[in-house]
């Protein structure tokens, strides 16, 4: 039997959202025939967070249950745990509360706990602030998943009413109300700069910056390098305050906490850091700061409608609608200082004169009237909604009449044409049709030259080929590992002052390589014309990989890849046809010119591509030195790792030069061409995992060894796929080559085949310490992994002839899983083994 008063309980998880429902709570409390229930869970809860609880009795509501999740650390398995608890909690409290309907705002973990629970209990819910997007967030799950729980919706603008809608949701009961944080942040008592400053405590600078960041659930591995980011920047600026609000108990939040706590504890007096300013505080402080700066919500929803400019660092709003007053940023100390220095500065003067996405206030009443009045009879149970089709301007598209088939032949062919035109117009497509292209080449190179050149020629051309890497690295530093990650960020201003750094590194390089050639060719005349080629073709290789490991940077991937074509791919081709058509060119002379005319097309390619950086900005003098001295002590350890890496692929070839004749050289380069193929073919799929494995590293023990788990089955299932195939195609491959030399050493093939297969499946722990930062431990592995190749084949080459090259490849490739292998299980086993421990303990503690 229904009461004459509607019982309305309302969940808080923490002191943002209470702020943001403290307009609603009020006047639902003085509705005579409501009866209001308020229930406190999560951070209100803990002593942490400043036990926010208080400021709601404070305020005058009676909490009428408390929820406590059990959060005692950051872990994603706390989390988690915690929201079952969360569920298990709010299944005993809401039976006795009986409420008529529940309301819940937002999108975090503590209140999909109380709309499960609620779901299974047949409790109506109604909920605010649904059908947003926040990209950078696990959030989006969550508040998606509230949203088919609810039956009433309150969306903060029209753009998200429409995609409540769209997600099968009564248009009856879904409302655009704007954003309730507003009321507060419009209508909160006023307090002049000085009466905060002074009830704050704060003795620096009266002009002030509001700073909140909290955990990028989505990518928490990020968060470490946001916060040194952030902080960098504000300890750059002399002449402010800064008031740091806490953060919020997500996966990974002491990360950020502690950095900023040893932030604030350097600076007595400027800076201030607190659990919880309370709401009218709070909204005073954002009114009287010069900006809000960080990555909550409030920057993006309730500051513009005060007028206060706000700087949004990182992806954790990606998604929201934006006002003129913001700023968005990547994380990374310039950008950020550089966006709050145009705010205090007062260059950025965005215009402000239309209409905010979020409105103007009112929320809240509009909110309280809705709720004490909707039709709970109409609106639950609910049914899905098929709504019907929307254009880009909210309008209905007629549907056709049922059985009407007349014009399905026209419109498939239409969709047939819309799909194919988005398929070749998608970036990764193209990206992979490239990638499939180039990596064709080399399989097509391998068969050229094993069919036209003669075996003295192709084992030159071995040496040469292998060579080259080598002097990649003794000239690049492996310099692009520090650079990209600067790169990315850098305005274009920076990026010309970058890419002027970095070639005057390289032109020290270059010029002690040219030294280094001129002096061998003093002792060794004979080799002037190897010499030539390898310093031309080191030339060209190096700059075309630099030029496109520059547009990887500047989220230019399809661009990256077409110089890869030019420079490695499509010349290949060429070759092919002309030495089918003149016989004469079949010598490896000819592999050389198209090869560098190859990479000169790249160079320029990369030039065009290059021409609108702003270049005549730059002062080409003045080299910053620090800057490149700071680039080498981060690309030391990846050049070690990438040297390492070179050895026990390519030393085989010259201890087989030393030992055996240059025709053996040949052969095994047709050979060790063919595995490595297959072995780039492989790493291009597992190179895909590895962001994976990462993120997962960052969310637990749990995800990563399910990351893991998964890695290394796709491994499996690829390797296995891949050798087969190879195995397979060899013999047809020998009988179109034709040569005898070939078929009598198939042996090798194998082998390397073997050893590229043991190479791919050290991946598996590889991305496992990579994930874990045990960079010590890949060195150490590679390394280990060369000198067992230099040994083996300095020892086996001798007596065993091409049979011992092919040995001491797969001796290894084993040591290299071998010891990574060791490595991980001693890491991630130990992990597991304190797990264990950690949960045996808590199971035997009484309750």
């Amino acid at each position: 039997m229904t009461t004459a008063r509607r019982r309305i309980a309302v969940v808080t998880g923490s002191r943002a959202d209470y702020g943001l429902l403290k307009g609603v709570l009020t006047r639902l409390q003085k509705m005579d025939d409501v009866d209001l229930q308020v229930i406190a869970c999560g951070m209100h809860l803990l002593p942490k967070f400043g036990e926010t609880w208080r400021i709601i009795e404070a305020d005058g509501f009676k909490i009428a249950a408390k929820i406590d999740l059990e959060l005692s650390d950051d872990r994603a398995e706390t989390v988690a745990r915690g929201t079952g608890i969360g569920v298990a909690g709010f299944a005993e409290a809401l039976p006795s509360l009986a409420p008529d309907l529940l309301v819940v705002l937002g999108d975090r973990y503590e209140i999909l706990s109380a709309a499960v629970a609620a779901t299974l209990l047949n409790i109506p819910i109604a909920h605010i602030h649904g059908g947003e997007i926040t990209a950078g967030a696990f959030d989006d799950a969550i508040r998606h998943a509230i949203t088919k729980m609810a039956c009433v919706h309150f969306a903060a603008a029209e753009p998200y009413r429409r995609r409540v809608i769209q997600m099968g949701e009564n248009p009856d009961f879904v409302f655009n109300v704007g954003a309730p944080g507003l009321d507060l942040a419009t209508t909160a008592p006023t307090i002049s700069r000085a009466a905060l400053v002074s009830e704050l405590g704060i003795s620096g600078p009266e002009r002030f910056l509001l700073v909140t960041l909290h955990p990028t659930t989505a990518r928490p591995y990020a968060d470490a390098a946001t916060v040194a980011a952030l902080l960098g920047a504000l300890a750059q600026i002399e002449d402010r305050s800064f008031i740091f609000t806490g953060v919020n108990a997500d996966p990974g939040y002491r990360v950020i906490d502690d950095a900023v706590r040893a932030f604030v504890a350097e600076r007595p007096g400027r800076a201030h850091l607190f659990a919880s300013l309370g709401s009218e505080r709070y909204w005073a402080a954002l009114r009287l700061s010069d900006a809000v700066v960080g990555n909550s919500s409030s920057g993006i929803l309730e500051a513009p409608a005060v007028g206060v400019p706000s700087v949004n660092i990182g992806d954790r709003q990606l998604g929201r609608l934006r006002a003129a007053s913001i700023i968005d940023c990547p994380a990374d100390q310039a950008t950020i200082l550089a966006a709050i220095e145009s705010i205090l500065e007062g260059r950025f003067q965005p215009d402000m004169s239309s209409e905010p996405p979020y409105g103007r206030g009112g929320a809240s009443e509009k909110i309280a009237g809705a709720l004490r009045k909707v039709d709970l009879r109409n609106a639950f149970p609910k049914h899905f909604w098929t709504y019907p089709r929307l254009d880009r301007d909210g309008g209905a598209w007629p549907r056709p009449a049922a059985g009407d088939g007349a014009t399905m032949p026209s419109e498939l062919t239409a969709a047939l044409g819309r799909a194919a035109r988005r398929l070749l117009t998608n970036a990764s497509v193209n990206i992979l049709m490239v990638r499939a292209i180039t990596l064709a080449s080399r399989f097509l190179l391998s068969i050229i030259l094993a069919r036209a050149l003669s075996l003295e020629d192709l084992g030159y051309f071995g040496l040469l080929s292998a060579a080259l890497p080598f002097g990649i690295v003794l000239i690049g530093l492996e310099f692009h590992n520090f650079l990209i990650r600067k790169q990315a960020v850098a305005t274009p201003q920076q990026r010309v002052e970058h890419i002027r750094n970095q070639g005057a590194l390289y032109f020290c390089n270059y010029l002690v390589m040219l030294a280094g050639a001129a002096v061998f060719v003093l002792f060794r005349p004979d080799q002037l014309v190897a010499v030539c080629w390898f310093v031309a073709l080191l030339a060209v290789e190096h700059l075309t990989i630099e030029a496109l490991r520059n547009l990887i940077a500047f989220s230019r991937p399809l661009a990256a890849n077409m110089i890869l074509l030019v420079r490695g791919g499509l010349w290949v081709y060429a070759v092919g046809i002309v030495m089918a058509i003149m016989p004469v060119t079949r010598k490896v002379e000819t592999v050389f010119i198209a090869w560098l005319i190859g990479g000169i097309c790249g160079i320029l390619i990369a030039i065009v591509l290059f021409r609108k950086l702003p270049w005549r900005e730059v002062p080409w003098h003045g080299v910053d030195w620090k800057w490149i001295k700071s680039g080498l002590r981060t690309s030391t350890p990846f050049m070690l790792i990438v040297a390492s890496i070179l050895t026990s692929t390519y030393c085989d070839r010259f201890f087989i030069d030393a030992y055996l004749p240059r025709r053996d050289v040949g052969i095994y380069t047709f050979f060790s061409m063919l595995a490595i193929g297959m072995q780039s073919l492989i790493t291009s799929v597992s190179q895909q995992h590895l962001p994976l494995i990462i993120v997962a590293h960052n969310q637990g023990a749990i995800a990563h060894r399910r990351s893991l788990v998964n890695f290394a089955r796709t491994m499996a299932y690829c390797s296995t796929a891949a050798n087969a195939l190879a195995i397979v195609a060899i013999f047809p491959l020998l009988w179109l080559i034709d040569k005898s030399d070939y078929s009598e050493n198939l042996s090798i093939f194998f082998a390397l085949l073997a050893a590229s297969a043991l190479r791919g499946f050290a991946d598996i722990p590889a991305y496992a310490l990579y994930s874990a930062d045990a960079d010590r431990e890949l060195l150490v592995s590679n390394i280990a992994s060369a000198l067992t190749a230099i040994g083996l084949s300095a020892m086996l080459i001798p007596a065993l002839g091409l049979q011992g090259a092919a040995i001491g490849s797969l001796g290894a490739g084993f040591i290299l899983l071998i010891v990574e292998g060791a490595f991980a299980i001693r890491r991630f086993g130990k992990k597991r083994t304190d797990c264990a421990g950690r949960t045996a303990a808590t199971a035997d503690k009484p309750d």
